[in-house]
């Protein structure tokens, strides 16, 4: 698989590539939400006026909560994040009449659905088990020295 092929489309079958979508799509939803925060603000700001410009604001609140909702692994944030942003742009592109920024937005729409995706395939796996050491045991456990009588059985 070509590094294209495996960023256009990646594969979800393990947890781990579920969880690497997952978490790019959080942290692309939230600069998407901060970018657009900071542009209603300077928008804003050049008249303040309290008028429909301020939607830009409700948009970038949902569009966070939606952002860590996708890192708390919810099925339901990652879809309406994803829905929210595709419409929104397709609202823009129907008020303006011509796509703004059509290559990012594809991109970004892309990194929205595997994060979708992630979410739903992370959900199919089987729960770990209550006993799972974590990383820090596992790499503590190797740090420990045996015990004297296994010292004796390695060396022989």
């Amino acid at each position: 698989m070509t590094l294209f092929s495996s960023w256009f489309w990646p594969d979800v079958n393990s947890r781990k590539k579920a969880l690497f979508a997952i978490s790019e799509a959080f942290y692309v939803m939230l600069a998407v939400a901060s970018l657009l925060a900071l542009f209603t603000f300077v928008d804003f700001a050049r008249t303040w006026k309290f008028d429909d410009r301020l939607w830009g604001f409700v948009e970038a609140v949902f569009l966070a909560g939606s952002a860590f909702g996708i890192r708390h692994k919810s099925r339901a944030a990652a879809v309406l994040g994803f829905t929210l942003y595709v419409f929104d742009r397709v609202g823009q592109w129907v008020a303006t009449g011509h796509p703004v920024g059509l290559l990012l937005t594809i991109m970004v729409a892309l990194a929205l659905l595997h994060g979708v995706r992630g979410t739903f395939a992370l959900h199919r796996f089987a729960p770990l088990p209550a006993n799972m050491p974590s990383i820090e045991q596992s790499f503590r456990s190797f740090l420990q020295t045996p015990p004297q009588g296994e010292k004796d059985t390695e060396q022989k």
